[in-house]
């Protein structure tokens, strides 16, 4: 069971990594929160701020499309 558990860790930090390069305002507000004392709802509210209020990267919404960049849910067409 705790291997398995080990195994779930690796699999979403994977996943979040993935996540975080491909969606650069997410990856903005990540960097404003992760790994830092204090408060996590102050560091989210200010990271927040920042990317999407102050002209950071998520300010347009960080892709012309509109998109979050993490590709569709569709698959190949039939």
């Amino acid at each position: 069971m705790r291997d398995a558990q080990g195994e779930e860790f690796k699999h979403f930090s994977m996943d979040l990594e993935f996540l975080l390069r491909r969606t650069p305002p997410w990856r903005e507000v990540a960097q404003g929160i992760l790994f830092k004392t204090g408060d996590i709802v102050e560091h989210g509210e200010e990271a927040e701020a920042e990317a999407f209020e102050d002209g950071g990267s998520g300010a347009e919404g960080g892709y012309e499309d509109g998109s979050l960049g993490i590709g569709s849910l569709r698959g190949a067409s039939r």
